[in-house]
């Protein structure tokens, strides 16, 4: 054999062992063997090109309709049927599933669209700050249960909540969605309203429930006559209260007023308390004199803020609480606090 064709010989054999094969094939007469195989091989990285190339385009396609159908999907589980005079039922963030009645359009609306998370955050933050297992609390203007489902969380087992909501429709909804929850145990609604005294009046109802009132509004509502009760009525004496929210859109004094001995009884209760001076207003309870009362209790009002999320901020005098607000009020003393 020719020197030179060992050397070549050599020199594949440091450089590729398929070539090396090759030649070796070609040597002993299979030169066309060689060049069929190199033609499949050849045609068959191009067919691994076409179908990586397939196989990516299938993927992406894929990946978009299993988006698209999330979407949709997360979107049917917010609410899958509509009718009259019953309740729509949404699965919620916090891991509770809440109840709404379908008569509450602009109310199911909201929540649907927005999500429970964006109501009142800041309070929320307070109440999971401030409430804890064992204790009892009272929310006062529950109406569909967004704060009071995180009470009775909150308060576990052995705590107590008590629901006031005058609203006949929202209250029996109210108590569904509370059982629905694993809370009926723990928590009682009553459907009345919380104010002072006893006794009955006209409850101006709106189109969205949550703005009804105890006094006339501008929106044409009808007005059913409703029962009042004062906390000092509905507790026995010595019993014991943590936490009292309320929110009744201007007759916040009114409820405060009905449980002068409940906030006796119970000295380190604190209250979270809607203020609003256009509601006041229309209501013809005076902020003043409501604040005088407060501070004369010996509360110490904090405002709450929901950015950052339940920041509590000192409230030197009237003057400078916001026209609309949610307060804390405590006799607790809270060091390195905001100022307002």
């Amino acid at each position: 054999m020719d020197r030179s064709i060992l050397g070549s010989v050599g020199l594949q054999l440091r450089r590729s062992p398929r070539l090396v094969i090759s030649y070796c094939l070609r040597l002993i007469g299979h030169g066309t063997l060689i060049d069929q195989l190199s033609e499949t091989f050849s045609r068959l990285q191009r067919l691994e090109s076409i179908v990586a190339k397939e196989i990516d385009r299938l993927d992406g396609y894929l990946v978009y309709h299993v988006n698209s159908l999330s979407r949709q999907i997360a979107e049917l589980d917010k609410i899958s049927y509509l009718h009259a005079n019953v309740d729509a039922l949404l699965i919620t963030g916090d891991e509770f599933d809440l109840l709404i009645p379908t008569a509450e359009a602009g109310l199911l609306s909201y929540v649907t669209r927005n999500g429970v998370e964006t109501i009142e955050p800041g309070v929320r933050a307070v109440l999971q700050a401030r409430l804890h297992p064992g204790g009892t609390a009272v929310d006062i203007g529950a109406n569909i249960g967004v704060h009071a489902l995180i009470m009775a969380k909150i308060v576990g087992r052995s705590g107590r909540v008590f629901c006031f909501e005058p609203l006949p429709h929202v209250a029996s909804t109210l108590e569904r969605t509370l059982r629905l929850n694993g809370f009926g145990e723990r928590t009682q609604v009553i459907c009345s309203a919380a104010a002072d005294p006893t006794g009955e009046a006209t409850l101006h109802r709106a189109p969205q429930s949550p703005t009804s009132a105890l006094y006339p509004t501008p929106e044409k509502c009808a007005s059913p006559a409703v029962k009042t009760i004062a906390l000092d009525d509905h507790f026995a004496p010595g019993e014991r209260i943590d936490l009292v929210k309320i929110d009744v859109k201007g007759t916040e004094a009114l409820a405060y007023k009905g449980m002068s001995r409940v906030l006796r009884e119970n000295p380190e209760i604190e209250l979270i308390l809607k203020w609003s001076r256009s509601h006041f207003a229309r209501s013809s309870q005076s902020p003043e004199l409501f604040w005088d009362l407060i501070r004369n209790d010996g509360f110490k009002p904090l405002r709450i803020d929901d950015e950052p999320l339940g920041q509590l901020v000192p409230l030197n005098g009237i003057a400078s609480v916001p026209d609309t607000a949610s307060i804390l009020l405590t006799h607790k003393d809270e060091p390195g606090l905001a100022t307002s």
